[in-house]
């Protein structure tokens, strides 16, 4: 039997929407305000370093509003985010500096989901627009568009690139072949 003991990791003075673990032991918690920010209308998306005795926070990402959802890529070098604003943008981080590396722009409504192919070379966005899109993550340039008929909440992709998932409010669980 394995146990797991618990221990908290403060950094965020609300709510924690979404986290995610990068391959190489890092923690993004995607959140609302901070300590800092509590009295305004930001979010900060927090890396932490769970490598050692003592997890730390490696990199603080301010964002406009609520962190809407994260995702590592494979190598664990970027981090891809998005927050709550219906304008759908999602922006690529370097995980270490916690600087902007590209925004992707395109969907017309909240981005809901974010996954890297295995590879690492595209991302793959669902969004409330009912679309999933596909990205090159070096340029940010959409590389293709696929219309699913209602808002997509969450996406997965096997980890062999063959097969994507959705789920969307209208109750459908889509799965598609490559």
């Amino acid at each position: 039997t394995t146990t797991f003991e618990p221990y908290p990791l403060k950094g965020h003075a609300d709510r924690v929407q979404y986290i995610a673990f990068s391959s190489h032991g890092l923690l993004a918690s995607a959140g609302g305000t901070t300590p800092e920010s509590a009295s305004e209308d930001f979010g900060e998306t927090l890396i932490w370093d769970l490598r050692g005795e003592t997890p730390r926070i490696r990199s603080k990402i301010p964002n406009r509003r609520w962190v809407r959802c994260v995702a590592f890529s494979p190598d664990g070098k970027e981090l891809a985010a998005t927050d709550d604003f219906s304008t759908g943008d999602i922006k690529i981080y370097d995980a270490e500096t916690g600087r902007v590396r590209c925004s992707l722009l395109g969907h017309s409504s909240k981005t809901m989901s974010l996954a890297y192919t295995a590879d690492g070379h595209r991302l793959v966005t669902g969004s409330d627009d009912g679309t999933s899109r596909f990205w090159d993550r070096e340029t940010g340039e959409p590389l293709g568009t696929l219309q699913v008929d209602e808002r997509v909440r969450k996406l997965v992709l096997l980890p062999d690139g063959s097969t994507m998932v959705t789920a969307s409010w209208d109750g459908w669980v889509r799965v598609r072949k490559a």
